[in-house]
C-alpha cells in the first residue's frame, strides 16, 4: 500500500493531511513542506514502516489515530497472494466484505463488486475507509455470494 492509499482510506479520497506521528513513522518531514504529497504519496509502506506507524498511532491521543489503526488492520503484510480480493470498509468493524472483481478497461469492463452495489451506488464510494485485501475474516455480503454464483 502506498502512503496516498493509506491517507485516502483513513481520511477519504483527496486526503492532504497527515498526523505528525504518522509523518515521522513514514519518514516524511513535519511540518510537511509544500508539495509533500506529490513527493511522498507514491512511496510504498513497507512492513517495517507499517509497524512503526502502528506503534506511533497506538501512542497518539489524536482521535484520528484510531481510524489509522483500523485502516492498518485491513492491510496484509503479504499483498502478493494471487487469491481473490475482498472490498470492505476498515472503519466499520462490523461491516461485511464484498467480493471484488477487477475490471478489464480495454474491453470496457469496470471493476465492481459481485453484487454490483459499487457501480450502482449502493455502496458510498466517497466514504473513507474502503480497503481491498486478499483475505478477510469478515462475513461476506449475501448478494455478493449470490452474484458470484452467477457471474464469477
Amino acid at each position: 500500500m502506498r502512503v496516498r492509499d493509506y491517507l485516502n482510506a483513513k481520511y477519504g479520497n483527496g486526503a492532504t493531511s497527515i498526523l505528525a506521528c504518522e509523518a515521522k513513522a513514514l519518514g516524511i518531514p513535519y511540518p510537511t513542506p509544500s508539495g509533500w504529497l506529490k513527493t511522498y504519496g507514491q512511496a510504498e509502506i513497507t512492513p517495517e514502516a507499517q509497524q512503526r506507524l502502528r506503534d506511533a498511532l497506538m501512542q497518539s491521543n489524536k482521535p484520528s489515530a484510531q481510524d489509522g489503526l483500523r485502516v492498518l488492520d485491513g492491510l496484509l503484510v503479504d499483498n502478493d497472494e494471487p487469491s481473490g480480493k475482498y472490498l470492505f470498509n476498515a472503519l466499520k468493524p462490523t461491516g461485511k466484505a464484498h467480493l471484488w472483481k477487477a475490471g478489464i478497461p480495454s474491453l470496457g469492463i469496470e471493476p465492481d463488486t459481485a453484487c454490483r452495489m459499487w457501480s450502482t451506488g449502493g455502496l458510498n464510494k466517497h466514504r473513507k475507509g474502503w480497503m481491498l485485501s486478499n483475505a478477510t475474516d469478515r462475513e461476506i455480503c449475501t448478494m455478493c455470494m449470490n452474484g458470484a454464483n452467477n457471474r464469477f
